[in-house]
């Protein structure tokens, strides 16, 4: 996992452990499995793009000091 999207879902990797692609993608970059649930796999590299879109709803947060 490298992060968080602003939907609350996860960004992993773009390619698995063993240097594949993920073929069932959909257009925001994201599919479901039975561990992660639905979650999204990084742009390819040098294509300047994390994801496509957010397949939930964009959330937010203030931090007061």
């Amino acid at each position: 996992m490298i992060g968080y999207a602003m939907d609350g879902f996860g960004i992993y990797a773009h390619k698995d452990a063993n240097g594949n692609s993920y073929d069932d993608l959909d257009d925001c970059g994201g599919h479901y499995d039975n561990v992660r649930g639905y979650h999204y796999h990084a742009g390819d590299a040098g294509s300047n793009q994390i994801l496509g879109c957010l397949h939930g709803v964009s959330g937010s947060m203030s931090v007061k000091g």
